[in-house]
């Protein structure tokens, strides 16, 4: 999600994201967790120096291809480290501790069952400690509206553009 002024334009689309969302070309599955953080934290500006720098990361800490996110994010640690406000990482892990089975839908074989197994929470951990934010786990709904009603009501309590990388 591009950087934004607009909380509302934010909430429409987080609102709209869902499994669908996502394009499952199975030449290049998987998800590159560490390209977004890189990608998203690249899109501050030069003249986001003196202002608060917020990035929110929502996985469910599975990352399987190109950047690390732990390397991504320590990069973005060193970029930002001698700004007036430095990058805050906030992480949000979504998924669930036990194995869990999702559709989806292969174009030779129809529809199938897969099954996802209990997620790594350690790589978002460490994300968010290591870049002055901090880790919440949503495993219902009303954990994640707990999450953002709180700590992360961004209409609040930050002053600068929001960055959202979903992986």
């Amino acid at each position: 999600m591009p950087l934004s002024w607009d909380y509302q334009i934010i909430k429409q689309i987080l609102q709209k994201i869902s499994t669908h969302t996502i394009q499952q070309n199975y030449n290049l599955s998987g998800t590159a967790t560490g390209d977004a953080i890189v990608l998203a934290g690249d899109s501050f500006s030069e003249s986001s120096k003196n202002r608060e720098k917020v990035l929110i990361l929502m996985s469910d800490g599975d990352a399987n291809i190109w950047i690390d996110p732990v390397v991504a994010s320590e990069y973005l640690r060193e970029k930002f480290q001698d700004d007036v406000f430095p990058l805050k990482i906030y992480t949000i892990w979504i998924g669930s501790q036990k194995s869990s089975f999702i559709t989806i839908d292969v174009w030779f074989w129809g529809k199938q069952k897969v099954e996802i197994p209990p997620m790594n929470t350690q790589p978002l951990e460490t994300i968010a400690q290591n870049n002055n934010g901090k880790f919440y786990k949503a495993t219902d709904n009303e954990a994640f509206k707990k999450i953002f009603g709180g700590e992360l009501s961004v209409t609040k309590s930050l002053s600068g553009p929001i960055g959202i990388a979903q992986a």
